[in-house]
């Protein structure tokens, strides 16, 4: 068992522990404060003689009011929810961002630029997060911690874009703009989550490409193909037309996704989806590919507009 306080304290070690037939010896020490886990005891005890688990139901009960995908097939469990709050004394809530980046820097001498240090006030972080409060107020309401654990996803085109056309990053460099975004981030987004909040990068943990067997749907990898078109011409100039580089692009990035459903997994984390277009199926593709190693977690999907749920109210 791990000392850990944080995921990023231990990932280095366990991200690729599915592969190594190690999973599960680590994170079962990310415990809460003293002072936190005596007045949950409390409540542990009131869970475990509830008759008919009604105070986990309670806690069901508020997640699946945040769920506004019915067919939803990864919905947090009884069992779940029981043995997050034993192991840890509260719901580890998990939240990909993507940050703000910047490709124009790309194409000069100082690329490492790319990498922001700061998110904006317009970036995609800050529209998600009344909804987000909204949940853990809601849990800490029923008397129910809940940790929120933002992971950054800042190496993304180290990961599988950068490689396949050409461009490197000074890795140094980029990881002290990396470190500078997660404590900016950290310090703005204490004010909205004062209680248990985690923000970790998945650059600086060296998160990289799943490396086991991987077997892709012909239908995930071609979204992907088309998706890589539309954020080449996009974002990057046209720097990889070729239909040769944009599969391999596609393939190592469903290779990333794959990897960091273990890192999902390993923590116990339940995913709070927060990327989708306008069908509902747009929603879950992200989590079809990080599960596509074979990881295992559950997941809700507070963000799931009105116009695509059709008559469902917001």
């Amino acid at each position: 068992m791990f000392p850990a306080t944080s995921i990023a304290e231990v990932v280095a070690q366990l991200v690729r522990a599915k592969v190594c037939g190690t999973l599960g010896c680590g994170f079962k020490s990310r415990r809460p404060p003293q002072k936190l886990m005596s007045q949950l005891n409390g409540v542990l005890r009131q869970l475990n003689k509830s008759k008919g688990g009604v105070s986990v139901d309670a806690v069901l009960a508020v997640l699946r009011e945040f769920d506004r995908l019915e067919t939803n097939p990864n919905r947090p469990t009884l069992e779940y929810v029981e043995r997050v709050l034993t192991d840890y004394g509260y719901i580890p809530l998990f939240i990909f961002i993507c940050p703000d980046f910047r490709p124009k820097y790309l194409q000069t001498d100082q690329k490492e630029l790319f990498v922001a240090v700061e998110e904006p006030r317009t970036g995609l972080v800050y529209p998600r997060l009344p909804k987000l409060k909204a949940l853990v107020t809601a849990l800490w309401g029923i008397g129910i911690p809940a940790k929120t654990i933002f992971c950054v996803g800042d190496n993304n085109y180290e990961a599988f874009r950068g490689p396949n056309v050409g461009v490197r990053l000074n890795k140094e460099v980029a990881d002290s703009r990396r470190a500078l975004y997660v404590a900016n981030l950290t310090k703005q987004l204490s004010d909205v989550f004062p209680q248990l909040l985690e923000v970790n990068s998945i650059g600086l943990m060296n998160v990289g490409l799943y490396n086991g067997q991987l077997v892709v749907p012909n239908a995930v990898l071609a979204r992907e193909i088309e998706f890589q078109r539309m954020v080449t011409q996009k974002y990057y100039s046209g720097d990889a037309r070729d239909e040769e580089v944009l599969t391999k692009i596609a393939q190592d990035k469903i290779r990333a996704y794959a990897e960091q459903g273990y890192l999902l997994e390993m923590c116990d984390g339940l995913l709070v989806c927060t990327e989708g277009a306008n069908t509902l199926e747009s929603w879950t593709q992200n989590t079809e590919m990080l599960m596509l190693g074979g990881a295992s977690f559950p997941s809700i999907y507070p963000y799931i507009r009105k116009e695509v749920l059709g008559n469902k109210e917001s």
